[in-house]
């Protein structure tokens, strides 16, 4: 079974199966609307768009359907098969990175939880506890870490970061992509300590619009 989000002009289909944004539509709660439609207006110049910590691909597609060239970066092996198949169901072509972004290139240790009936939304890079799960609960899982600078693009019109409160750490492995050529940044932000870090991580950026409680809009000044 799959099920249609809508984006503005555009919409996605995904495999509803563990998908905790299919989860939230069902249960009566679309997931980031405001912000699924900025996205979409920020990509419709077309260009190059980021996608990291992709889930099961949502704001790739909608990248993707938008014109963009999109390249998505996701650790969680069980959701880059997803991406995959969500890909593939929306026809669309997406270089998707079975890794996550940081401030370096190497070897990284997320944590998640194995518990959750789903696929999990909680992987990160920072907290020791994920998803709905408790310390003892959160399970290591060993994956390659990149930066943004590493890819060397030459042009990117977006950049947006999901990753469970290491945006700050994607940003300052963006430093030079973002002097260069200054993408909108679509930013997950989830609580004061973290606003700060990444307030400090682009103090060249302003905060253009506060999204669906927890995204920030960032823009150049």
């Amino acid at each position: 079974m799959t099920l249609e989000i809508k984006a503005g002009p555009v919409s996605a289909n995904l495999i509803e199966q563990d998908d905790v944004i299919c989860l939230d539509y069902r249960s009566g709660m679309p997931f980031e609307v405001e912000s699924l439609i900025r996205w979409a207006g920020i990509c419709s110049v077309g260009g190059m768009a980021i996608d990291v910590g992709a889930y099961t691909g949502l704001f790739s597609i909608i990248a993707a359907k938008q014109g963009c060239r999109v390249i998505a970066f996701e650790p969680m092996p069980t959701h880059v098969a997803r991406c995959r198949d969500n890909f593939r169901l929306n026809n669309v072509k997406v270089e998707l990175h079975n890794a996550c972004v940081s401030d370096r290139v190497g070897e990284a240790v997320i944590k998640f939880n194995p518990k959750v009936p789903y696929l999990t939304s909680g992987a990160s890079l920072i907290r020791s506890t994920s998803g709905t799960g408790k310390g003892n609960e959160s399970k290591p899982l060993n994956v390659h870490s990149m930066t943004i600078d590493s890819l060397g693009l030459d042009q990117c019109t977006a950049i947006k970061i999901d990753v469970e409160r290491g945006e700050p750490m994607v940003l300052a492995g963006a430093r030079d992509t973002l002097e260069r050529l200054k993408p909108v940044l679509l930013v997950e932000v989830l609580g004061e300590e973290e606003k700060a870090a990444v307030r400090a991580a682009v103090p060249d950026y302003d905060v253009a619009a506060k999204m669906d409680i927890r995204n920030w809009l960032m823009v150049p000044k």
